[in-house]
């Protein structure tokens, strides 16, 4: 008689058990579905964003700011070590006639772990600090942003290749002298 109630007992919470199991489930799975609809925004701030201040560590040591860094229009080149895409960009660079375009191009590497080789003939000069990607609120690699030298996003997107550089750099040129004609 003792087993058959404890029998009953153990059946009993399994069947409660289960039934909250999938009462769990069906939250999550809605829960999940909303997660995959929801627009996934890449890279950030958006253009007409004002850039946080932040500070990069160079190759050599020395540390700028945003406020020494942002004073003239610029396309600053998020990358990481880990990322595939940016080492084939990185190759591209490398191998491309400098300057890579108008206004400057700055490779900030997202250091996770030893600085990386693949990075060091870029013939530009590269920062490996993670306050950039903070700042901007950014974790895709590789991503550019034309930040005009107000401190203000122009433009940004993937960095999928030497060619989308340059045309965010052109994005640039293209504001300039609109800004300084509404001056006059």
């Amino acid at each position: 008689m003792a087993f058959l109630l404890v029998a009953t007992c153990v059946l009993l919470n399994a069947l409660v058990t289960i039934g909250l199991l999938r009462r769990m489930s069906a939250i999550l799975e809605t829960v999940e579905d909303r997660l995959r609809r929801a627009p996934q925004p890449l890279g950030g701030l958006t253009a007409g964003s004002k850039v946080p201040w932040f500070e990069l560590t160079g190759a050599d040591g020395r540390i700028i700011d945003s406020s020494h860094l942002l004073v003239e229009p610029t396309v600053l080149l998020l990358l990481s070590s880990t990322c595939s895409p940016c080492k084939v960009l990185a190759l591209e660079i490398a191998e491309a006639p400098k300057p890579l375009a108008e206004v400057p191009v700055i490779p900030v590497v997202q250091p996770t772990g030893p600085p990386e080789a693949a990075f060091d003939d870029l013939g530009l000069p590269v920062f490996q600090d993670l306050s950039a990607f903070a700042a901007f609120r950014n974790d895709t690699t590789p991503f550019a942003y034309a930040v005009d030298d107000r401190g203000i996003v122009i433009a940004s997107g993937v960095a999928s290749s030497v060619e989308h550089l340059r045309e965010l750099a052109r994005t640039l040129e293209e504001v300039r002298p609109s800004r300084t004609s509404t001056l006059a």
